[in-house]
């Protein structure tokens, strides 16, 4: 059986590889941000949160470090991803809190659960369904919204 740390630190893996370069967005790109679908991967840092603070990270800037290291590593190489094609490297990303704690929170969620999914447990590890009284697993969308990332 895995530690809770390995399997928080799997769920963080995982976010990068939704970053990681295969997602069809050219990268001649220099904007801040870049837009797949209904999905938007946000390149800056937040200012504030709905409340008007800054929200604090769950994550240490030495993990935040050592995550972007290894997205960044991958999005620098070209990428195979079979069917939809070879994709050239992609811009690096920098750390946006507001992610990183919903991606931070669902992988506790499940570390703590003992699961693997893309839906919350629905448990009361599942941050996000407990506080916005969810009669079901947080989704991403809610995990976002709950943590202030309403783009």
């Amino acid at each position: 059986m895995r530690s809770v740390f390995s399997k928080i630190c799997l769920g963080l893996v995982m976010l990068s590889f939704f970053m990681n370069g295969c997602s069809g967005i050219s990268s001649g790109t220099d904007s801040s941000s870049e837009i797949q679908g209904e999905e938007r991967i946000v390149t800056e840092h937040p200012t504030s949160n709905e409340h008007g603070s800054i929200p604090t990270s769950r994550v240490s800037e030495r993990q935040q470090a050592d995550y972007l290291d290894a997205i960044n590593a991958a999005r620098a190489e070209m990428q195979d991803c079979g069917d939809y094609g070879m994709y050239d490297p992609a811009p690096e990303l920098v750390w946006n809190v507001r992610l990183g704690n919903a991606a931070a929170e669902h992988s506790t969620d499940m570390a703590q659960s003992d699961f693997l999914d893309h839906a919350g447990s629905g448990t009361q590890s599942d941050e996000t369904a407990q506080a916005e009284h969810l009669s079901r697993g947080s989704r991403l969308r809610d995990r976002l919204h709950h943590h202030g990332y309403d783009q």
